[in-house]
């Protein structure tokens, strides 16, 4: 099992997520860190465990407002032995994949910024030579986005996210969207879970559905997933 911790940035400084309210969202609290610094609560984590991979939202850039550009290039330049997966929106993709030197960014095609599945397959079309990540956005058991995502399969990367937006921050335990053939899709494709996830339990169980990895935030902050769970998982 994959363990990415995820950083959610707004106005400069990274927030503590909850069930998808982005205007209520505010600096976060960690015991892993004492600032809301991007780059601290980096550090916080890789104290934690030596993570391969990070996921970042820009909160802002999905918002269309100012997106975090130079947080985003400070983070993959200081930590280049990170895979950086980045949510930005469609908008700011060419800026980023023009960015040579990322050797380290992944780019994710969210379905909720993703007006059409047209965009969806033309930006793959477009920009072939790039790994993306797909991540199925979802809010009330219902996909976010273009719903013909779904019936497109055969266009989808290697690697898909399930992101359950009313779980994330919120300690509501693995809810996987009622609508989604979840087996279907972890048999076919890398799938990691997000939202929710409380406890190395909540990763077992993640396991024995055969996701390949975990998004987590709260969990590390809260200090309720440690290092040792996380080297428990690798045995």
């Amino acid at each position: 099992m994959l363990i990415v911790p995820v950083i959610d940035l707004c106005k400069g400084i990274v927030v503590h997520a909850i069930e998808g309210n982005r205007k209520e969202y505010q600096a976060i609290e960690s015991k892993l860190c004492s600032s809301a610094d991007p780059l601290d609560v980096i550090s916080g984590f890789l104290k934690v465990f030596n993570f391969k991979s990070i996921y970042i939202a820009d909160l802002d850039a999905l918002e269309q407002q100012n997106a975090h550009l130079k947080i985003v290039e400070s983070i993959c330049n200081k930590h280049p032995e990170l895979e950086v997966w980045l949510d930005t929106g469609p908008s700011l993709i060419e800026h980023y994949l023009q960015k040579t030197d990322f050797h380290n960014l992944r780019l994710i095609l969210s379905s909720e910024s993703l007006p059409s599945v047209t965009t969806f397959s033309s930006l793959l079309d477009q920009y072939p030579q790039h790994n993306f990540l797909l991540s199925l956005d979802y809010k009330a058991n219902t996909l976010l986005g273009p719903q013909g995502l779904l019936q497109h399969k055969q266009q989808w990367p290697e690697d898909v996210i399930v992101l359950n937006l009313n779980s994330v921050g919120a300690k509501a335990g693995v809810q996987i969207p009622t609508e989604l053939n979840h087996h279907e899709i972890t048999n076919n494709f890398n799938t990691y879970y997000g939202g929710g996830i409380r406890n190395l339990n909540d990763i077992k169980k993640l396991n024995s559905f055969s996701f390949a990895g975990a998004l987590v935030s709260t969990a590390l902050h809260n200090q309720d997933i440690t290092g040792d769970d996380i080297h428990l998982l690798n045995q």
